[in-house]
């Protein structure tokens, strides 16, 4: 009996040792850009504080691009935070995605530039702050709270909500609202610039205006209120 217990007592005391050193592995980490290069390259990146098995920025991870840095992206990548400072570029390759992870502290900002042709997604309970953003971005899932000046198209899939309340947002790129989607926009003002803005959702609260300096087309079967 005294050795089952013994048996028992080492078995216990190896797993509470080796979900340790899971934890620690896994534990959520920072990053500054080191240099110029591709986000899945370990080199490109200086691990401030955490720890992370590859050296490699993920969805539990912050990131900051420093100024006179590009990281480019080609596949498909997510993080938790970002922030660009300035003279920092993130560039979307053609068919990369670049997902926000949704989880507490999900979070875009800085003064730095996103460009290219891949997708920026949104998704859970994220913020984004946008300046010097050229790259198409897509809210997939959840609420995201934004506000800033986007350049490039906005698409709201059908589930997903934008919320812009006592903020101001100007897209100067397409707006796609989905069957699902949905704007609210209490108290603020949501400029919309791009030449086509469709509408299958719902777009509720504040004024919408339109400040495309060409002809503007309007569509869609959603509500506008």
């Amino acid at each position: 009996m005294q050795t089952m217990k013994l048996h028992v007592k080492n078995y216990l005391l190896v797993t509470v040792i080796v979900l340790g050193i899971a934890a620690v592995n896994t534990m959520a980490a920072t990053f500054t850009s080191a240099a110029s290069g591709d986000w899945a390259t370990a080199g490109t990146w200086t691990l401030n504080s955490g720890s992370d098995a590859d050296g490699i920025p993920d969805a539990d991870d912050s990131v900051t691009i420093l100024n006179t840095r590009t990281v480019t992206v080609t596949g498909a990548q997510s993080v938790l935070g970002l922030t660009i400072n300035t003279g920092g570029v993130l560039t979307l390759s053609g068919g990369s995605t670049f997902t926000m992870a949704g989880t507490a502290g999900s979070s875009y900002s800085g003064a730095g530039t996103v460009n290219g042709t891949g997708i920026f997604r949104s998704q859970g309970t994220t913020s984004l702050s946008f300046s010097n953003f050229t790259a198409p971005v897509e809210i997939v899932s959840g609420t995201t709270t934004a506000n800033g000046t986007l350049g490039g198209s906005l698409t709201i899939l059908s589930g997903a909500t934008l919320n812009t309340t006592n903020q101001t947002i100007t897209v100067n790129g397409d707006l796609n609202v989905n069957a699902g989607g949905i704007v609210t926009k209490t108290s603020n003002s949501f400029n919309a610039g791009g030449a086509n803005i469709v509408n299958n959702g719902t777009i509720t609260g504040g004024s919408f205006n339109f400040l495309g300096t060409g002809i503007q087309n309007f569509s869609g079967s959603g509500s506008l209120t």
